[in-house]
């Protein structure tokens, strides 16, 4: 059963999309899917990167990043209830040069090790490879997330 899948929202970002999932392919061959919802109805270049690990969600309209986000994470949880869940932007990707093991393998093992731990940042670099985020807090009575800028 599938453990970990990538949510990615898109508008408009197939050549994005594009990117991020060569950068997680050429490092990854691990059980994993990508949910994409399409927010874009316009943009049928999308449906080019369906395969068996990638599912393309349609919601004829765009929804906005909030409620698309939403609707991946209902079409998700009816897949696993345990599954874990990495919202990524299209316009991330995984740098080969900087990355030492597989983001995939490590997300995983950590959230096996540490289930008790419910949302995650990631540390973010900029194209010059400075760390521009690394952290932040979650209130879980309000569910307000903030980042550690640097």
């Amino acid at each position: 059963m599938t453990k970990l899948y990538f949510l990615v929202v898109n508008y408009n970002s197939y050549d994005l999309i594009k990117r991020l999932l060569k950068s997680i392919n050429d490092r990854d061959r691990n059980d994993y899917r990508v949910v994409i919802v399409n927010n874009s109805a316009e943009d049928k270049a999308i449906f080019n990167l369906a395969s068996n690990a990638i599912k393309i969600i349609e919601p004829k309209q765009n929804l906005g990043f909030g409620r698309a986000c939403n609707l991946g994470l209902d079409w998700i949880s009816q897949q696993n209830k345990r599954a874990i869940v990495w919202l990524i932007n299209p316009d991330a990707y995984f740098d080969l040069d900087l990355i030492d093991s597989s983001p995939i393998n490590t997300a995983v093992a950590f959230f096996d090790k540490h289930f008790n731990i419910s949302i995650l940042g990631t540390t973010i670099y900029n194209s010059q490879g400075e760390i521009t985020c690394a952290g932040g807090t979650f209130d879980s009575d309000t569910a307000d997330a903030k980042t550690i800028d640097y």
